[in-house]
């Protein structure tokens, strides 16, 4: 058990993190014109094939980690999704040491190296399309069962499968054969060039083309270890656990390797990435944490709030995962999940209540900033510490909160257990309690703005409408979800439809605070504009007046 909680949370973490370093060289290479040649058009599918392996392997952490496949289709599916990735990663593996060939051998002969390049591009997603489509096939497959648990991706021992595991080591070394030619005539030609013209040789093209030629050459010799590892290691040292859990990772971080040495190697994509990430630009990941001017309280506890919708919106995407397939993977899954939702629910609560006291202290005690924000904070604890409270409660024996409830997998909702009645019972006092007090403090905030109107200046007093506005259309919308989701699950009439109308409701709940903030906030939207359509400021220098 201990060794599936380990190597699940690294295969996961691992896979993460990878993934994110592919998902930012991708972003700099598509989104940079000086990345438009065709050698990084073959890196660019590169970090896709990768990212496919990738999303696969951080998915089998977690298969490792709760020791389950979730569902027989989904283990098939992503082993197709895997193997069908890594063939696709031969075929442009050797695409690159092709282009490298036309670089450096033939460099004036471009029309021809670029068509190339696209026809083996193309050759390389029918060889992934290939194996993808076998692998779903009947009578092939791709499993995260081997002999000694789930720690590894394999092929199965259906008849096709056995065709395809015996085709594959003469397609890998075939690819690597031409690779290892490839590369041995263009490091010849290396040779000869620094003879023939050390200037030429410490020009700035040729260090860049040399730098991806390295790349291209530790990425080949990885490749070959792995391939050899992988069908062999079984022979080599015997078939252990451990044995198959170094293939896997192996598999992992070969994923990773090109990204992370084109990176390591390429300074202009180095910096790119710096100011891609950089906080001085305007381009920004989250808005709210980037941007001074949303330093202040109140926007403290919208932070706060889209942590808990996140959360919320996480559960809800597993959950039509677990709908589509008929399945809540895993018992332990399940009620995890449960419980992070319910919680997320009962911290946005909480926080709704928090937005309402700082509404309150913005329009009717404007000059008490000080105390208005020591209250905030304390409000903020106690929203935190009741998610808390309800988090442990709900992971703890004779409580559950679970997505198996009444007609079928469509709703979260308290289980049967005995403790769970109590939660039910205590929640709407709680809910009801704190929307009874936001209605009476969003009475008092409407009679303070009907008297600040005749005050107080026009955009002071627009600024904090808009503000204003966002937290009383929230307010009616949780409070129009909780009597529905109580009523309609307490009736007798209960059924699939209704049980889908409450999911619903609480999915788009979860959203639409986030949705009114960016609606009503010119500022927000210009910063979010700005985020996902970076401009780049194109500065011309001119000569001067020439003195004579």
């Amino acid at each position: 058990m201990v060794v599936n909680i380990f190597f699940g949370l690294f295969f996961s973490i691992s896979a993460a993190a990878l993934f994110a370093m592919n998902v930012a060289l991708f972003l700099v290479l598509v989104r940079h014109k000086e990345f438009s040649t065709s050698t990084y058009r073959i890196v660019k599918n590169m970090c896709v094939a990768c990212m496919f392996q990738l999303f696969v392997f951080f998915v089998s952490g977690l298969m490792t980690l709760c020791h389950t496949t979730f569902n027989f289709y989904v283990e098939r599916i992503l082993g197709a999704v895997v193997q069908g990735g890594w063939m696709l990663y031969v075929g442009l593996s050797l695409t690159v040491a092709v282009d490298r060939l036309g670089i450096f051998i033939c460099p004036s002969r471009t029309v021809i190296r670029d068509r190339t390049n696209v026809f083996l591009l193309c050759c390389s997603w029918m060889l992934g399309m290939t194996y993808f489509i076998c692998l779903l096939s009947p009578g092939f497959g791709f499993t995260y069962h081997t002999p000694h648990g789930l720690y590894m991706w394999f092929y199965t021992d259906e008849p096709g499968s056995a065709v395809l595991e015996a085709v594959e080591p003469y397609v890998d070394f075939s690819c690597f054969a031409i690779e290892l030619v490839i590369y041995s005539v263009v490091f010849v030609s290396l040779v000869r060039m620094r003879r023939a013209s050390i200037v030429s040789t410490q020009s700035a093209s040729l260090r860049v083309e040399m730098r991806l030629f390295c790349v291209a050459i530790i990425s080949f010799i990885y490749e070959n270890i792995f391939i050899i590892w992988f069908f062999w290691a079984a022979k080599i040292v015997g078939n252990t656990r451990y044995t198959e859990i170094s293939v896997n990772a192996l598999w992992l971080y070969d994923s990773g390797l090109f990204s992370f040495a084109m990176i390591v190697v390429n300074k202009s994509i180095r910096k790119k990435l710096r100011s891609m990430f950089s906080p001085n630009i305007k381009v920004a990941t989250i808005i709210l944490i980037r941007y001074k001017d949303f330093n202040t309280s109140t926007y403290r506890i919208i932070k706060n709030m889209c942590v808990a919708c996140m959360f919320q919106l996480f559960v809800f995407f597993v959950g039509g995962l677990m709908t589509s397939f008929d399945s809540v993977f895993n018992f332990y899954v399940d009620r995890i999940l449960g419980a992070v939702l319910q919680s997320s629910w009962m911290l946005y609560v909480g926080l709704s209540l928090t937005v309402a006291v700082d509404r309150l202290g913005i329009f009717y005690r404007p000059t008490h900033g000080v105390i208005k924000d020591r209250i905030s904070i304390f409000l903020l604890c106690c929203s935190w510490i009741l998610a808390l409270a309800f988090l442990v409660c709900l992971l703890s024996p004779g409580f559950g909160f679970s997505y198996q409830s009444g007609d079928g997998l469509f709703l979260w909702f308290y289980t049967d257990e005995p403790n769970t009645a109590i939660l039910s019972a205590l929640e709407p006092y709680i809910d009801f309690t704190c929307f009874g007090v936001e209605l009476v403090i969003y009475s008092i905030v409407f009679i303070s703005l009907v008297k600040m109107r005749r005050t107080a200046s026009h955009y002071s007093l627009k600024l904090e409408m808009r503000l204003f506005c966002v937290a009383i259309t929230s307010f009616f919308y949780e409070t129009a979800f909780i009597f529905w989701c109580f009523w309609a699950t307490a009736s007798p009439s209960r059924d699939r439809f209704v049980e889908i109308s409450v999911n619903t409701l609480w999915l788009f709940d979860s959203g639409l605070f986030s949705f009114a903030m960016i609606v009503v906030n010119k500022s927000m939207r210009k910063k979010l504009r700005a985020m996902a359509w970076p401009k780049r400021k194109i500065v011309s220098v001119l000569s001067g007046p020439q003195r004579s």
